[in-house]
């Protein structure tokens, strides 16, 4: 008679086993434990199979398993790393934009701002050369020494 002892750490396996691979159904876990334990075509049917080999199957399934779950683990820092990165560039690029179009802001009021004051300056500019022309039309008109007495008594 086989020892009853062997069956709960089996179980116990097998849960763990299962439990890292849980989409996985009943049945296919057990092939998959068989065909790892076996490895050539020539092994024992699973019928024939005995639970020590089994064992070996199902522990080398949930080491297979654990060791792509690290690697997947891995591959998924990695791409949230690359994540993190890009959109790290992205709002720098985004950052920059706005520092970018800013600066055009500040250029184009810049540039209104020195239009106005240009503009203003030629006003003035305008004014000046039109009151300096009256003035020497005065000038003309009442002489130069008139007009200096005039300004002189004032």
């Amino acid at each position: 008679m086989r020892d009853p002892g062997r069956i709960e750490p089996m179980m116990a396996l097998l849960r763990e086993v299962w439990e890292a691979s849980p989409d996985m159904r009943l049945g296919q876990l057990i092939e998959n434990a068989h065909s790892a334990a076996v490895l050539s075509q020539r092994g024992p049917s699973l019928f024939h199979t005995e639970d020590q080999l089994l064992e070996l199957g199902l522990r080398s399934l949930l080491v297979r398993w654990k060791k792509l779950e690290g690697e997947l683990a891995s591959v998924k820092a990695r791409v949230d790393g690359l994540l993190v990165e890009s959109l790290k560039h992205e709002e720098d690029a985004t950052k920059a934009k706005k520092e970018r179009d800013a600066a055009q802001n500040l250029g184009g009021q810049w540039q209104a701002s020195y239009g106005k004051v240009e503009g203003m300056y030629k006003d003035q500019f305008e004014r000046n050369r039109k009151l300096e022309n009256d003035l020497a039309k005065v000038k003309k008109f009442f002489g130069e020494k008139a007009f200096a007495e005039a300004l002189a008594a004032e």
